[in-house]
């Protein structure tokens, strides 16, 4: 179960007045405050460190899994699944089952027929949010959720 299952666990428990849960509760809290805040990219032989706040999306394509950050792109191990485990909630949003987005790095929502939108990045690029995550992405920068 990840951190948020068990954060949630622990704040019933503190409803139901259970004592050990305030204790609890602070655990997951800093779990979750102190996610990995770097990634590891492939760069050449070696690898670069990348900052979770350099990254401007994440892109799954042809098997691979693509980091896009300001200045280039790299290649990630990890499955985009696995990196949407790790990654901030709060910088990072899953548009479509092909990427992930910084959504410090978003500049616009453009509608398409059919219920789907691309975003539009400080880059320039767009990524095409599929129909079912619209609301939600717009939910996010919108502060709502």
């Amino acid at each position: 179960m990840g951190d948020h299952g068990r954060l949630a666990r622990a704040i019933e428990r503190v409803h139901s007045g259970s004592p050990e849960a305030g204790g609890e509760v602070e655990r997951v809290l800093h779990a979750l405050r102190t996610r990995n805040t770097r990634l590891l990219a492939r760069c050449g032989d070696g690898y670069k460190v990348v900052p979770q706040q350099d990254v401007v999306y994440f892109l799954s394509e042809g098997g691979l899994t693509k980091l896009c950050a300001r200045d280039r792109s790299y290649i990630l191990d990890p499955t985009l699944n696995d990196l949407e485990d790790r990654l901030d909630p709060a910088l990072f949003f899953r548009v479509s089952r092909a990427a992930i987005v910084n959504l410090n790095y978003v500049t616009e929502v453009q509608p398409l027929a059919g219920g789907t939108a691309d975003v539009v990045l400080h880059t320039g690029v767009r990524v095409e949010v599929s129909r079912r995550r619209l609301k939600d992405l717009l939910d996010r920068l919108g502060g709502r959720a």
